[in-house]
């Protein structure tokens, strides 16, 4: 079921679709610019620079944890009908840490901006679903993702710490007023 998935993912990619894979691959939460405009960039936000890369960081050593436990194939390894259509990353196929990485931090985001929330999450799909079509993953590596992404979330939540270098960000200049939907992004992505 899920190869069969996975080939009638990638059957679909249109050259749109390989743009947004092509961006999606460097996944870090300034992809989420594409929302709130392009002065959401690192430079410009280091204090979120530093708190998302922590972030992530956390979420990697999950993923890798699991990926070496499980050791799935990436589905381009497997079938020869799937074709990888970015770069070859190492390491195993589930769950997906792009996955897990972009959900979190829309999570996290969606904390500090709620009003955003919707958008946020259908961003970070765009994210999970890039790597089903790039030939990376397959559908239930995703799922596992978007399921770690918020055990991690949760359990975050429950670390003081956490809270607080999350309430410290919020506070910031960076975060006050924190930035708004860019016009254009108001309509769904997807």
């Amino acid at each position: 079921m899920d190869y069969r998935d996975a080939l009638a993912w990638q059957k679909q990619v249109t050259p749109q679709n390989r743009a947004s894979i092509q961006e999606t691959y460097n996944f870090d939460v300034f992809y989420f610019s594409r929302l709130f405009g392009p002065r959401f960039t690192a430079q410009n936000y280091p204090l979120t620079a530093r708190f998302f890369s922590k972030l992530s960081a956390t979420a990697n050593a999950m993923v890798s944890q699991l990926k070496n436990h499980y050791k799935r194939p990436r589905p381009f390894v497997t079938h020869p009908a799937i074709h990888l259509l970015v770069p070859n990353e190492p390491g195993y196929s589930y769950p997906s840490g792009h996955t897990t990485r972009s959900r979190l931090s829309a999570m996290v985001l969606a904390e500090l901006i709620p009003s955003a929330s919707r958008e946020i999450m259908r961003t970070a799909e765009v994210v999970a679903t890039d790597r089903i079509l790039a030939g990376e993953h397959y559908q239930t590596d995703v799922e596992a993702g978007r399921h770690l992404a918020k055990l991690i979330f949760r359990s975050l939540n429950a670390d003081p710490s956490f809270r607080h270098d999350l309430e410290t960000l919020k506070a910031s200049s960076e975060w006050t007023p924190s930035p708004s939907l860019h016009p254009q992004q108001r309509e769904p992505i997807l």
